[in-house]
């Protein structure tokens, strides 16, 4: 589908202006060696930001009486905790002074990884003093009118003296000041913009204590980080920028007065900023701001603040604790991220599973309403009805979901614009060990997408799998691959990315053995019988099952042991006879699923079964004028043995150059040898699935001499394994007279000659086979006695070929 290129938001706010959560690692470290000793169970910790459970969290013993761990907390938070000589309450310090809070050690989680001042058990400071070190303090003044009593630091390292200590000016609004302190010890502190107590700044609470700034001195020689006066920041220099706000309506039926915007850069006025239509069920307005300031503002269905028009309330991440926005302008225009109404993320909607239609305009068909530009979409799996696009329509993120009962779909025409990602799951079952060919539905996947899996690509040149080993390979668009997973566990993977829309094509090759695997690259299924193949390849598709691990066929227009439907995310098979270019798009696609297909108005049609109690496979033959006695490309399909699953049965039949075939077209009624094979020996029973007009469908077992109808009953025989595979003959009839005629053929031995009789005007030819299956004897027949010398003697099998009839016998030779 359609990606559309946006206007790139500015997201990278400088660090003092946005709070942007997220994961860092925090060593904390305490020293043991004050202790009598350590508890056996070790050193624990427990804090808010583990539930303060004291056994939950273990340190590791590093040596010389220092534990520590390591914990990942998100930026910015704020958290309470202590350490515990043990496992339990009662063993846990109490921490009292400058770096306690009500007992507890605390810290405001930084932005960066940090590994924390080693401190003694229930203490602020360290065990043993390491001596003294240089600490050089700093701060920006840019953004102030510096008093004439110059810039001073005062804190607990110096009496909280606001006028002993004066910064040096460095230029550039910077002043500093480095003191020699005890290392290890914590101390508490602020900055002055002047010499007295009232000139101090108010330090923000990101990185308070007591309103103070603070600090464990460290064991080495350190400059502080530069912060801005009264900021837990660095400054940035103050322009006029334009901020565009935005937010998304598609949720809400607007007020005839519009929507609005009100905040504190327009004095709270909920009338006099009325915000323009950028479609999609968009509202943005622009305004000029100075940079570094801080405002809140919300955003209001209507123009007033009293019902029925409809201010927002926004808590969460994006609140400031009063149901307002909040904002700290950067240093550049910005277009902000789109918000849904009363939201800190988009608006979302997702598909009925109740859907009426497959319309995606159709409000009723969403759980919150026909999705706009700026909404995330989920479309889950395990419905009926799957969505339909016929005209533009966008969305932000979009996603598809998978599980046991199949996966979601989307047909779009090359309507829909995705502004945000695509996510499109693919469901595996638990104990899966079988192969799956798969492919991609996005044109910038990876193979990390089967992380913990094995992937292979395919060579048609050489007709061999290579595996791939380095998960930044690209998953290329239409290619499929062989995948195998040894997951216990029931798994989705997730693809991200853009989706696949229009035409895809991929080149085809009829190098080595002819075999190609391609892979579907949509959203939805594909129809085989709705594609066009080109010159150069044949009607034929083949998958694998992933249940049996059996390799499905398909012939456009005819049918197979397959499904015509083929879903997404599968890899297939085509065979090439030439080189050429196949190419599918958007009217091959389909929201049926998988589900074997069968033409029920072929008369002369016949599908055969074999099986044992728990696997099955089947083949096709089907007799058309216009099909060849060879593989054509049109009528056939090759039969790709599988021998991944040991139980599997396969059975397939031969064309007269003996070529396997799955399905085979036949110019004209003929007996048709059919092969069967397995990995493991055992029982296995033959029967028919279709049978077209035929009035005698006979299965001939050559091996035993065998004769049944498989009109009138299945087939039951012993297999082992390596043994004869071309051991069946299939002899058709579609009139009652073909029986008169078969009886009319005499066969018998006598001494050591066969002996063949048949009715006046009727010729055809005889064979001789042994019990192995060969074939010994082959000869014309005429009209009357027929006599066939034979030179060994034993048990033997005569098959007599007349005008489409065939008859057999066991005869034995002396």
């Amino acid at each position: 589908m359609k990606k559309t290129l946006q206007i790139i938001f500015v997201f990278v706010f400088l660090a003092g202006f946005v709070n942007f959560t997220q994961a860092v690692d925090i060593t904390f470290r305490v020293d043991m060696s004050n202790e009598t000793s350590v508890d056996p169970s070790g050193v624990h910790i427990a804090g808010s930001f583990q539930g303060w459970n004291p056994g939950a969290t273990a340190l590791n013993d590093m040596g010389g009486g220092i534990w520590e761990t390591t914990i990942s907390l998100t930026t910015g938070d704020y958290h309470e905790y202590k350490f515990i000589n043990g496992n339990s309450w009662g063993q846990d310090e109490v921490i009292s002074g400058l770096c306690g809070s009500g007992g507890n050690r605390f810290i405001h989680v930084p932005d960066q990884n940090t590994v924390l001042a080693t401190v003694c058990f229930k203490s602020c400071n360290t065990c043993a003093s390491s001596g003294t070190v240089e600490i050089t303090f700093q701060v920006d003044m840019t953004n102030e009118d510096v008093s004439g009593n110059g810039v001073h630091v005062a804190g607990s390292f110096q009496g909280w003296d606001a006028s002993s200590t004066q910064l040096t000016d460095q230029g550039n609004g910077i002043y500093a000041k480095t003191l020699t302190l005890n290392a290890g010890e914590y101390h508490e502190y602020k900055f002055l913009n002047g010499n007295s107590w009232g000139t101090d700044e108010s330090v923000p609470s990101g990185c308070n204590h007591n309103n103070n700034r603070y600090f464990i001195v460290p064991e080495n020689d350190e400059t502080l980080p530069l912060v801005c006066f009264a900021s837990c920041e660095p400054c940035v220099t103050v322009v006029d920028v334009d901020i565009t706000f935005r937010v998304d309506m598609s949720n809400e039926t607007i007020s005839p007065d519009g929507v609005h915007i009100a905040g504190s850069f327009q004095g709270w006025d909920p009338s006099s900023s009325l915000m323009n239509d950028a479609g999609g069920g968009i509202y943005e307005a622009t305004f000029t701001i100075q940079s570094g300031s801080y405002h809140e503002y919300k955003f209001i269905n209507g123009d007033s603040w009293n019902s029925p028009d409809v201010p927002e309330n926004v808590f969460g991440p994006c609140g400031a604790g009063n149901s307002n926005r909040f904002i700290v302008v950067p240093e550049v225009n910005t277009i902000l991220p789109v918000n849904c109404f009363g939201s800190c993320g988009p608006c979302s909607s997702t598909w009925n599973g109740s859907a009426k239609s497959s319309d995606w305009h159709d409000a009723g068909n969403w759980d919150s309403g026909v999705p706009g530009s700026g909404t995330n979409v989920t479309i889950p799996a395990g419905l009926s009805t799957y969505p339909n696009i016929s005209a533009s329509a966008e969305c932000n993120d979009i996603h598809f979901g998978s599980d046991a009962s199949g996966a979601a779909t989307l047909i779009d025409n090359s309507y829909l614009t995705v502004n945000g990602t695509a996510s499109v799951e693919r469901y595996f079952s638990g104990n899966d060990v079988d192969w799956h060919l798969v492919s991609s539905p996005v044109s910038d996947a990876t193979a990390n997408v089967f992380f913990d899996m094995f992937l292979q690509s395919f060579d048609e040149t050489t007709n061999t799998y290579t595996w791939i080993t380095d998960e930044t390979d690209p998953l290329n668009v239409m290619e499929g691959y062989g995948l195998y997973s040894t997951l216990a566990a029931a798994n989705t993977v997730t693809f991200f990315g853009d989706l696949n829309f229009g035409n895809q094509s991929e080149d085809f090759t009829a190098n080595n053995m002819g075999w190609n695997l391609m892979g579907n690259p949509f959203v939805s299924s594909i129809d085989w019988d709705a594609v066009t193949i080109p010159a150069g390849m044949s009607n034929e598709v083949h998958y694998i099952e992933a249940s049996t691990g059996n390799d499905l066929s398909y012939v456009k227009g005819l049918g197979g042991s397959g499904s015509r439907y083929i879903p997404p995310m599968q890899g297939f098979f085509v065979s090439a006879t030439g080189s050429g270019t196949f190419t599918i798009g958007d009217a091959d696609r389909t929201h049926a699923g998988a589900g074997t297909f069968y033409k029920k108005d072929n008369p002369q049609l016949l599908v055969l079964e074999a099986g044992n109690a728990d696997y099955a496979d089947e083949t096709w033959i089907h007799f058309n004028a216009e099909a060849g006695e060879e593989h054509d490309g049109q009528f056939d399909a090759y039969k790709r043995i599988s021998t991944s699953n040991p139980q599997l049965p396969q059975i397939f039949s031969y064309t007269p150059s003996g070529v396997k075939l799955g399905v085979n077209g036949m110019p004209q009624i003929t007996s048709v040898p059919v092969g069967f094979t397995a990995v493991e020996s055992g029982e296995f029973t033959i029967s028919t699935k279709e049978t077209g007009e035929f009035t005698e469908v006979i299965l001939e077992d050559l091996l035993v001499g065998e004769q049944v109808n498989l009109l009138d009953e299945s087939y039951t025989f012993n297999y082992i394994s390596g043994s004869l595979e071309d051991r069946f003959l299939v002899h058709f009839a579609t009139t009652d007279v073909t029986e008169t005629l078969r009886s009319n053929i005499r066969i018998y031995s006598q001494n050591n000659s066969v002996f063949v009789g048949l009715p006046a005007t009727i010729g055809g030819e005889i064979k001789v086979f042994n019990l192995m299956g060969q074939e010994v004897v082959s000869q014309s027949a005429k009209s009357g006695l027929n006599q066939i010398a034979m030179n060994n003697n034993g048990t033997f099998i005569v098959m007599v070929v007349c005008e489409e009839i065939v008859r057999t016998e066991k005869v034995f030779l002396k």
